[in-house]
């Protein structure tokens, strides 16, 4: 490894076997040691690496990736294996370090980090792989952080809408957002994003903006038979629009919007529903 940072090169056989030991071998031990070797390669600023490898690696370990012409293929939350792919830590990791080191070699271009962060965010929902929540995490920040501040929002938007247009539609969904962990202003704005793109979709896309969702709800009539509270708001976000939201909260609504959660609350408990 000294002699590789010293001199700067490192012979393409030998990079070779390393990377592919590196993303397929089934030995732990040399699976582990040949992601940390590469990952050091890359945060030390000697190599540059083509970045579709790790997409095609993704692809063998029985990834779906959506189709070319839409984006509205479902995410999956239950996969059918029976854990994670031996070499998906790995692949994972590397990903991270690649996206350290956008300051020295921009390795992917901007499709194909909004499709990455897409990716991490979507193997989050899996439930097999909890046990990668951490090193998952890291990923996420990393590309969250890969993006450049003039390449930021519009990516931000188009990611949170493609994740709420493909995540499932039921209570389920709301692990898309409590999945995304960090307190940055990066991590608070796609959390953002992707609880009003799915408030859209709920509401049938009647609404393109937090304001009119915010109207909606203050006009909603419970009494109606046709009120139909699980599509109309969850009930978690109602406890937390009627207990998070301050009595000195003078933004506009907020009182209207706390008043009206915890209504819409209350008569949900007393005709017994359980959402």
């Amino acid at each position: 490894m000294n002699l590789v940072i010293k001199t700067g090169s490192l012979e393409t056989s030998i990079a070779s076997w390393i990377f592919q030991t590196m993303l397929y071998s089934s030995n732990e031990e040399l699976r582990v040691s040949a992601c940390d070797f590469w990952c050091n390669i890359l945060l030390s600023k000697v190599e540059k690496w083509d970045g579709s490898i790790l997409k095609n690696a993704l692809t063998s370990y029985g990834y779906i990736w959506p189709s070319n012409n839409t984006n509205h293929q479902e995410i999956q939350t239950d996969s059918t294996n029976e854990g994670p792919p031996l070499n998906l830590t790995s692949w994972i990791n590397s990903l991270s370090a690649l996206c350290q080191i956008r300051k020295v070699s921009q390795i992917f271009s901007i499709s194909e980090s909004e499709e990455l962060l897409q990716v991490i965010i979507s193997l989050h929902l899996d439930r097999n792989l909890l046990g990668l929540a951490l090193s998952l995490t890291g990923c996420l920040q990393s590309i969250i952080h890969y993006f450049t501040d003039s390449e930021w929002t519009d990516s931000c938007t188009r990611v949170a809408e493609s994740i709420a247009l493909r995540v499932q539609k039921d209570l389920n969904c709301l692990r898309v957002v409590e999945c995304i962990v960090g307190c940055d202003s990066r991590i608070k704005q796609l959390k953002s994003q992707l609880a009003l793109h799915l408030l859209i979709i709920f509401f049938e896309n009647k609404v393109k903006s937090d304001e009119e969702i915010l109207k909606l709800l203050i006009s909603t009539n419970v009494k109606e038979k046709k009120c139909d509270l699980f599509r109309i708001l969850w009930r978690k976000f109602l406890r937390n629009c009627s207990s998070q939201i301050s009595t000195t909260d003078w933004r506009n609504y907020a009182a209207k919007v706390r008043n009206k959660a915890s209504y819409l609350l209350h008569n949900m408990k007393l005709k017994g529903n359980n959402y």
